[in-house]
């Protein structure tokens, strides 16, 4: 199918969209060809298809699968260079790049850099930063990280069963077993509170409902009602203006990106 849109006359209907580009990067990466997804990068750029943030995104995310940090920076400073303002999307893709090198530090300056810039991280954002910490060995500041990302000023983000799960396997890679063992017993009585507090507010019924459920799934749960291991109120970051986010860039995250490690 892509050889058919590729080899497809310019202006045809069959001819490939940046739309259809960053599907197939997408669909490559995550069928384990992230070599192909890149070549499919350079076909789009050879064909002079303007990429969009999405399809930067698509290509960071190959690199990630390929542990290229370097290229995955390299495209992320391209897009900020094109006028292309970094969202959510494209962030996290770096930062799993990173985290897929163990680039924890780099990986941590990203996320400060997003927070400093207005560009808000979500759930997958922390995940995949504890990952590039469990990656690392760092289970001590993935911890502390754990609770940070809770905070307004981190961007008051409640993690998910993803997040402790990276956490937990963090823990186990590190030897760490019984800080593990703790914390899956934490979130096993936070399951069950949940679903106490479930059960006297809305019957026996829901509480039925709730506890039919895996201690994860009720865990996540807790977690999406600000009832997390370390619960912090969560409040949005205030959003910074766009102009300069190259500059910001340079001055900010590339210092961070460029530091010995």
């Amino acid at each position: 199918m892509y050889n058919t849109m590729r080899s497809a006359p310019k202006g045809s209907k069959l001819s490939p969209t940046v739309h259809a580009y960053t599907a197939a990067m997408r669909a490559a990466t995550e069928g384990g060809c992230w070599q192909m997804a890149l070549e499919m990068w350079t076909d789009m750029k050879a064909a002079n298809v303007p990429p969009t943030g999405h399809a930067f995104a698509a290509a960071m995310s190959a690199c990630a699968a390929g542990s290229n940090w370097q290229q995955a920076v390299a495209l992320f400073e391209d897009m900020c260079q094109a006028g292309i303002k970094p969202d959510v999307v494209s962030c996290t893709a770096l930062i799993s790049a990173l985290a897929a090198a163990g680039q924890w530090q780099r990986a941590e300056a990203v996320v400060q850099w997003m927070l400093s810039t207005g560009v808000r991280p979500n759930v997958r954002t922390y995940t995949a930063l504890l990952t590039a910490l469990g990656y690392a060995r760092q289970w001590d500041r993935a911890l502390e990280m754990l609770q940070l990302m809770q905070q307004s000023s981190w961007g008051g983000v409640m993690p998910n069963s993803y997040t402790y799960s990276a956490l937990l396997k963090c823990l186990g890679e590190c030897g760490e077993w019984q800080r593990a063992e703790g914390l899956f017993c934490m979130l096993e009585q936070q399951a069950l509170a949940a679903a106490a507090s479930r059960s006297s507010s809305k019957g026996t019924a829901a509480a039925a409902g709730s506890s039919s459920g895996s201690p994860w799934q009720a865990a996540g749960a807790a977690a999406g009602n600000g009832g997390g291991l370390f619960s912090s109120s969560s409040s949005s970051i205030g959003s910074a203006a766009a102009a300069g986010m190259a500059a910001g860039l340079d001055s900010g995250v590339a210092q961070g990106l460029d530091a010995e490690v």
